[in-house]
């Protein structure tokens, strides 16, 4: 499959409430349901669940080893863990697969996806809103909002995916205290909405 979903989680050492998300929707792209087996059949994932697995040894806040915060270093990409993302676009860029769809897995306050405004299309057009819209009518006890914002510029992965390709990035943060089973549910349900989204679009393949 030369169309890609790619999801990264953990930059930030303690965000563990993000990992347990990354976790649940990752075991629904990759489970055994009829969905998910047509979604493999036509897309393929690429899962990088630990982006900074020296910061975690370390006990780190937001930072590496180097000292350097990995989500406000996409575009200069002065560290080895955001080297190793920068080569892996380049090699998917040269044999011609298009990464189609990105999630960024965070933690913070609350319960809310970072993404782009209307001034800033995406290809496909209002792909985000329309999937987290689809979610939210089959989501129980998971409150979360739309944050959707001027593309800034700041170096952080979902600026740099969506200024690299003009695809919908999204930067997916789960609350420090939300009910993990509740984050996990929420968080399947998010990944089963999103491949029947980019089932829908018909790419070209």
């Amino acid at each position: 499959a030369n169309d890609v979903l790619l999801i990264i989680g953990r930059q930030h050492p303690p965000e563990v409430s993000g990992a347990f998300a990354f976790k649940a929707f990752a075991e629904s792209l990759f489970g055994d349901s009829e969905l998910a087996a047509r979604f493999r059949e036509r897309f393929r994932i690429i899962a990088v669940p630990l982006l900074n697995p020296d910061g975690v040894v370390a006990g780190n806040w937001r930072h590496n080893l180097g000292g350097v915060d990995l989500n406000r270093d996409w575009g200069p990409f002065t560290q080895p863990e955001t080297q190793l993302m920068r080569d892996l676009l380049d090699a998917l860029d040269d044999t011609g697969a298009r990464v189609r769809v990105f999630l960024d897995f965070h933690s913070t306050n609350r319960n809310v996806f970072y993404t782009q405004s209307d001034d800033f299309p995406t290809d496909p057009p209002r792909f985000t809103p329309k999937w987290l819209d689809a979610a939210k009518t089959r989501i129980r006890d998971y409150e979360f909002n739309n944050d959707a914002n001027a593309v800034s510029e700041q170096a952080n992965s979902k600026n740099y995916m969506y200024k690299r390709y003009g695809i919908p990035t999204a930067t997916y943060e789960v609350g420090d205290e939300t009910d993990r089973d509740a984050a996990r549910e929420a968080a399947r349900i998010f990944a089963e909405e999103l491949m029947k989204s980019m089932l829908s679009q018909g790419y070209a393949k």
